[in-house]
C-alpha cells in the first residue's frame, strides 16, 4: 500500500498478478482478482504476467483462445480497468525459436481513478535479457513536470547538506 499527497490519494494499491498456466486454474485466479478489487475500494494497479491475450492482435501467429480471453476482457469491464498501450514494441513473451511465436501477456491494469490521476503515464517494454518476457517499466507515479523546482536547486542544496554535516 501507497500513499501519494500530490495527487489526492490517501492509500492506492499494487497487486502483483501471475495467472496460472494451467487451463483448469485460470477460472479461479480472475474471480480471486474480482475478490480482491472488490476488497479494496480505493485506485489500485495489476501488474504482471496474465497468460494470456485480449485478441488475435496480442500475438503474431494463430487464433486468440477465446475463452481464456473471455477471463481476461471480462475482469477489465467489469471492474472498471484500463490496460495501458506500451512503447518500445508490440510483444512482452516470446518462445525464442527461429520463427518465433510473439505474444503481449504481461500488463499493467489500472483501475479507471488510478489512471486519471497519473494522466502522463508511460508504459515502456525494454529490452529481454534473460528471460522470454520483456520487462515492462511503468513510469505511471513517477512521471511529472521536470524543471527548476526539481533539478534547478542541486548545487545551492549540496552546499547546505555539507554545511550541516562540517557544522
Amino acid at each position: 500500500m501507497f500513499t501519494n499527497k500530490a495527487n489526492g490519494f490517501k492509500y492506492w494499491d499494487v497487486k502483483d498478478v501471475y495467472s496460472p498456466c494451467e487451463y483448469s486454474a485460470r477460472a479461479d485466479f480472475w474471480e480471486d482478482s474480482e475478490e480482491v478489487r472488490h476488497w479494496w475500494d480505493g485506485p489500485i494497479c495489476f501488474p504482471g504476467d496474465s497468460n494470456v491475450v485480449r485478441s488475435d492482435d496480442g500475438w503474431n501467429k494463430g487464433e486468440v483462445d477465446s475463452m481464456n480471453s473471455s477471463f481476461l476482457n471480462n475482469f477489465i469491464l467489469q471492474q472498471e480497468m484500463v490496460d495501458q498501450s506500451f512503447v518500445g514494441g508490440s510483444y512482452t513473451w516470446s518462445n525464442n525459436h527461429v520463427d518465433p511465436f510473439l505474444c503481449r501477456l504481461d500488463k499493467f491494469l489500472f483501475s479507471v481513478d488510478f489512471d486519471e490521476a497519473f494522466p502522463n503515464a508511460l508504459q515502456i517494454e525494454l529490452t529481454r535479457t534473460v528471460s522470454e518476457h520483456n520487462p515492462l517499466m511503468n513510469l505511471k507515479h513517477i512521471v511529472k513536470p521536470w524543471g527548476f523546482t526539481e533539478f534547478g536547486a542541486v548545487s545551492n542544496e549540496k552546499s547546505c547538506s555539507l554545511n550541516r554535516l562540517v557544522n
